[in-house]
């Protein structure tokens, strides 16, 4: 008999395993040091199409990083979704 946590766990399994660290095609990283923050700061973007777009830029709050939009907010797949649906492409910079 399947219990209830072995659903859960599993369910949580199989979500975790679709969440992985790779990049789309258009997406580009890098550091830079700046004295201001005391080191190397990170930055990201991500550029559907190869011309010049719009540009949307995203700060993270306290705790995040350049990759949090990406990683934890997931905005190159909303990006994507909105733009198969025929919104106008634009750039994602963090």
């Amino acid at each position: 008999m399947t219990t209830r946590r072995q659903v859960l766990l599993g369910g949580a399994a199989l979500a975790l395993s679709a969440c992985t660290r790779s990049r789309p095609h258009g997406f580009v990283s890098g550091e830079f040091r700046s004295s201001a923050m005391g080191g190397k700061v990170g930055w990201a973007m991500y550029r559907p199409e190869e011309r010049p777009l719009p540009l949307f830029l995203v700060l993270h709050g306290r705790g995040g990083n350049h990759n949090t939009a990406f990683d934890d907010l997931h905005l190159d797949r909303v990006l994507r979704g909105v733009v198969s649906r025929g919104v106008a492409p634009f750039a994602i910079a963090t």
